[in-house]
């Protein structure tokens, strides 16, 4: 009786799921489900901006109009959080500034030392300075329910769905086939961590999308470096 003899120096290729039908469909659905998170974010959401963006925006003629939420009051006392809003070239953006009336600089320094600080009366002088014709719009209260998702502030149906399309990523790199070029748990720091920059990572290199497939045996991200890398990304989108 003949034997087949075992084949040497030809491994067999291990198996990858990501090419299975149901996980190409699964995370073409998912990134279908990011587009629109994304695509609604920038039609009826806005972005969050820094009031320096603001500064330069209006020192070159681009903003025509500021809505001004938060400022004091004349008579008021104490510090508090004035949003400015304005419309920029692709998208509606936001930024916050510490405002104080009736007490002294100090105070707003240290209650919130990583934002500019100016009293009232400067803040209102210092945008019309900067562009004498932009109309400034003053609102006391902004409602209409606005969640904060991702460096968006967004009404709460693209919120809820963004965390739909966030929880369904955390949840297929946690369960689904083994990831390409970083290993399971560094995946998930990138994905809790790493907000826009760490999902579309997951997604482009991760295998979800299933091209580009790296070769048998690439050295891979750990987890440890991966949480270190994941504040990187938070801290940079931040800034």
């Amino acid at each position: 009786m003949a034997i087949d003899a075992p084949q040497v120096g030809r491994p067999t290729q291990q198996h990858d799921g990501w090419l299975d039908r149901r996980w190409r469909l699964s995370c073409r659905l998912l990134l279908l489900l990011w587009l629109a998170v994304l695509l609604a974010a920038g039609l009826v959401g806005e972005k969050e901006s820094s009031f320096h963006d603001l500064e330069a925006a209006l020192a070159e003629g681009s903003v025509s109009a500021v809505e001004v939420t938060g400022l004091p009051g004349p008579g008021s006392t104490g510090h508090s959080l004035a949003t400015l809003r304005w419309e920029g070239r692709f998208v509606d953006r936001f930024a916050e500034v510490a405002v104080v009336q009736g007490a002294g600089d100090g105070s707003v320094q240290t209650w919130a030392e990583e934002l500019p600080s100016y009293r009232a009366e400067a803040l209102v002088e210092w945008l019309r300075a900067l562009d004498p014709d932009v109309r400034l719009t003053y609102v006391d209260h902004r409602g209409g329910g606005v969640w904060h998702f991702l460096s968006w502030e967004v009404p709460q149906w693209v919120a809820v769905t963004g965390l739909a399309a966030w929880l369904s990523t955390v949840m297929l790199a946690a369960g689904g086939p083994e990831p390409w070029r970083a290993t399971r748990a560094a995946w998930l720091w990138l994905v809790l961590l790493g907000g826009w920059g760490g999902v579309t990572a997951f997604l482009v290199l991760g295998g979800p999308l299933g091209t580009g497939r790296p070769r048998e045996g690439s050295r891979r991200l750990t987890g440890g470096w991966a949480f270190l890398l994941a504040l990187v990304i938070a801290g940079g989108s931040r800034a």
